[in-house]
């Protein structure tokens, strides 16, 4: 399933001048699933790992879902140049 943002998402949220207290609230809230310290070392090898990439992979997600905000905030703006 593939979610886009709208321009009237955009324009309502992302575009908003308080958009960044929202993405600092979202990195906080996620700050505990992306730590590895976090993990308990005790638990088998396996599990250890597994917990290290899922940390990894929620930290990815997060800054690839902050790079969308932004490009999404840089282009909403932006006009296409056409050479006609």
């Amino acid at each position: 399933m593939s979610v886009h943002l709208t321009k009237e998402m955009i324009e309502a949220f992302i575009m908003h001048p308080d958009w960044r207290i929202m993405e600092q609230y979202i990195e906080e809230h996620f700050a505990n699933s992306t730590s590895i310290e976090s993990i308990n070392t005790d638990n088998p090898s396996t599990t250890v790992h597994a917990e290290v990439l899922a940390c990894k992979k929620i930290d990815a997600d997060i800054k690839g879902l902050k790079k969308a905000f932004e490009v999404a905030r840089r282009n909403l703006n932006s006009k296409k140049v056409t050479y006609e």
